[in-house]
């Protein structure tokens, strides 16, 4: 016998999924850039630790309190301002996130 309901139950499974965008789209070399990670777990992850860079530049904490350039506090999406890279067709964008209960995870991608 098949309990439907409970076969259709979706569940969190402790590993964090990353999204990212920026403004300015496409990024102006040697500017600064807002950069927003969006962290979720089936849901949006609340209270999670989460940082970005590009390139090889150090780690910039972003943070989900509603202060620009976060556009809503506590929504799972992070927010920071980061510089640019000076030179370079594209950027490469490392988010790195983690949170309790859940594995850390870090992400990269390639921005125009």
């Amino acid at each position: 016998r098949v309990n439907a309901p409970n076969a259709l139950r979706a569940q969190a499974d402790g590993i964090l999924e990353l999204g990212a965008t920026t403004e300015p789209s496409p990024l102006a070399a040697g500017q600064p850039a807002n950069v927003f990670v969006s962290v979720s777990d089936l849901a949006p992850v609340l209270g999670a630790t989460v940082s970005a860079r590009f390139g090889s530049a150090a780690n910039v904490t972003l943070r989900d309190n509603g202060a620009a350039p976060d556009r809503a506090a506590n929504d799972g999406v992070y927010a920071g301002t980061l510089n640019v890279p000076p030179t370079g067709d594209s950027v490469v964008l490392t988010a790195q996130a983690s949170a309790p209960g859940s594995r850390s995870e870090t992400r990269t991608f390639t921005l125009p």
